[in-house]
């Protein structure tokens, strides 16, 4: 990883351009989880050992996070269709 990355300006990677899949930050175990859950975010990279740099959708701040501790978000359309599912598989 280069040394601007998790910086302001950090482009959102080649897999994950703009209006892209959108995930909600789920954990709030601890005051810091606390204050990120719920908010909006979009992934920028995948990094090693299941994390993730990601960019909050309200504030542009970015943050190093567990994959797991985000869930994709109900307004992002799945991959090849057209708006999000709803209702039982």
């Amino acid at each position: 990883m280069n040394a601007n990355a998790g910086r302001e300006g950090l482009p959102l990677a080649p897999d994950a351009p703009d209006g892209a899949a959108l995930y909600v930050f789920a954990w709030g175990n601890n005051a810091k989880r606390a204050t990120l859950k719920g908010r909006t975010c979009q992934i920028v990279s995948r990094l090693r050992m299941n994390s993730a740099v990601i960019r909050f959708t309200d504030t542009g701040q970015i943050e190093v996070v567990s994959r797991n501790a985000i869930r994709k978000s109900a307004a992002s359309p799945l991959p090849g269709q057209g708006a999000a599912r709803s209702g039982p598989l």
